[in-house]
């Protein structure tokens, strides 16, 4: 009797936090940032840090972009990897191709929360959002960008 109450719990837990998310979907947006002010870019803090950044109004990949999602390496530091339709996967490598050596400005509801370099072009389609997120901040992530 034990197993099936918590068995009826956890479905109960998860109904609820997957009603949660399509409630409360997240704006996703992949945009180029620059560390030099300029005063046609928007100064932006990443969030949970001091670190400042100027970003491009352009948007180049947005939610409806995205394939799927999940979330990896629980133990250290969550990570959200993202897999893109074709079509998103077609304007990220021409994205990356064309702005190697720039950051890359990841915002979640109009907030900066991750800036990588782009260091080379990235074919596969796949992105990663490294932050500062716990657990239930990934999972909320994973589930809220998609479209």
């Amino acid at each position: 009797m034990k197993v099936l109450i918590v068995f009826f719990t956890l479905i109960i837990f998860l109904s609820c936090s997957e009603n949660k998310s399509n409630n409360n979907p997240l704006l996703f947006e992949l945009r180029i940032a620059e560390s030099e002010a300029n005063p046609n870019l928007i100064e932006m803090i990443m969030d949970k840090t001091d670190l400042k950044f100027y970003v491009h109004d352009s948007v180049f990949i947005k939610n409806k972009d995205i394939k799927s999602t999940d979330v990896f390496d629980w133990e250290t530091h969550p990570k959200v990897m993202v897999i893109l339709t074709d079509e998103g996967r077609k304007k990220f490598t021409v994205f990356t191709q064309q702005n190697i050596g720039k950051n890359a400005a990841i915002l979640l509801d109009n907030k900066l929360v991750s800036a990588p370099r782009i260091n080379a072009e990235i074919p596969e389609g796949k992105l990663i959002i490294i932050g500062h997120f716990s657990h239930e901040e990934a999972l909320r992530i994973a589930e809220g960008i998609l479209p």
